[in-house]
């Protein structure tokens, strides 16, 4: 597994993040990594994209 370090959070935001993880059951880290994974999950890959693009040039 890789390692991302993210410098420079403002301190709201952090607090905001740890009552989140509490409400939720998890830890700060968990709870960002669950962020990013919904976050993400929600747009299609650069696959996809590139896939969509080819078949409308069909």
């Amino acid at each position: 597994m890789a390692t991302l370090t993210i410098r420079n959070i403002d301190h709201e935001l952090k607090a905001r993040l740890r009552i989140e993880a509490a409400q939720h059951g998890r830890s700060m880290e968990e709870e960002v990594r669950e962020i990013l994974r919904r976050a993400l999950n929600k747009r299609p890959g650069p696959r996809a994209a590139w896939e969509a693009g080819c078949i409308s040039d069909l």
